[in-house]
């Protein structure tokens, strides 16, 4: 049983190193979801488990990217780029999240923040661009605009998704957000 137990530790180390990446892979990783004039330049960060968050390489173009990888099992592969600006609403994401135990829980945490004041904003008009998919070579790029509170009305664009049609999600809300289509 020993053997068995340390031959066991022996393997999970062998496949974690396996699939441990170096930084440069995490930055490339990452800013891969980032317009191509953006990259070099763009901040990358990551976060610990405790929450705390990690500068992998500062930036100097007011871009900030990440690998959200894990967070989501429909989504393997997940990168996402935005204005610096928005880290401290990823940060509070990411505590609101830690403190859920389901889907449901965190989306009440987040309205609860919402509703005291306490919620974070995103910066008006930051842009989010995505890379998602099953893994890095097949991923497809997406794309949002951030319009904090902004309706239907407001921003006279369509209230339901339309095949290639920019159209709001969230509205009335601190999340609400233009979807752009891709082509």
């Amino acid at each position: 049983m020993k053997r068995l137990v340390l031959l066991a530790c022996a393997m999970l180390a062998v496949s974690a190193s396996v699939n441990a990446q170096t930084t440069e892979e995490l930055i490339a990783r990452a800013v891969s979801a980032a317009p191509a004039r953006a990259q070099a330049d763009a901040t990358v960060v990551s976060w610990n488990e405790d929450g705390s968050q990690v500068v992998l390489r500062e930036g100097t173009n007011g871009f900030v990217c990440w690998d959200r990888s894990g967070e989501n099992p429909r989504r393997p592969f997940f990168v996402q780029c935005t204005n610096k600006g928005n880290l401290a609403r990823r940060a509070q994401n990411l505590a609101l999240s830690r403190a859920g135990n389901s889907r449901e829980e965190v989306n009440a945490l987040m309205a609860a923040a919402e509703e005291d004041g306490t919620r974070e904003f995103p910066v008006f008009g930051a842009i989010y661009y995505y890379n998602w998919g099953n893994d890095q070579e097949s991923a497809t790029p997406h794309m949002t605009v951030t319009v904090p509170f902004a309706t239907h009305e407001s921003l006279s664009l369509p209230a339901e998704r339309t095949d290639g049609v920019l159209f709001l999600m969230q509205a009335g809300t601190s999340s609400a957000h233009l979807m752009v289509p891709l082509p």
